[in-house]
């Protein structure tokens, strides 16, 4: 990255802020900032147990919009969508998130439509995951 760029972000020479670090780098955790000079890796296959990109995990709880690692802008329109991508954290295979996602539909006051929806919930989440595989928001 060229210096220009990276004094602009506060990461050139004499962009330190107190305390040792950028203000960025505060702000946002240093486990969050990576900067390449090629594309991520996104992974746009279903993974055993899939996790949604450190920077969309980051993004979901104060944005209605997330990127992926296609650099893609994603609208996140509804809670139950919502929740499927916090979950998505790699910890959980299939079965597990198939589970998570029927208890969160039976508890959750503002879904409409709740029988169809968890009738077809194991269609939907098939569905959903390979949507967001390909559109590269799995690391």
């Amino acid at each position: 990255m060229d210096e220009g760029v990276t004094s602009l972000l506060g990461f050139g020479p004499g962009c330190r802020g107190p305390g040792g670090g950028t203000a960025a780098r505060r702000e946002l955790g240093e486990s969050l900032l990576e900067f390449s000079r090629q594309q991520p890796a996104a992974e746009t296959s279903i993974a055993e147990k899939p996790r949604v990109n450190p920077l969309a995990q980051w993004q979901l709880p104060q944005a209605d919009n997330v990127l992926t690692l296609l650099n893609l802008d994603v609208r996140v329109e509804d809670e139950i969508s919502r929740h499927l991508l916090e979950i998505c954290d790699g910890t959980r295979g299939k079965d597990e998130l198939l589970a998570e996602m029927r208890r969160f539909i039976e508890e959750s006051d503002d879904v409409d439509d709740r029988a169809a929806l968890l009738e077809d919930l194991s269609e939907w989440l098939d569905e959903s995951l390979a949507q967001l595989a390909r559109l590269g928001m799995f690391s």
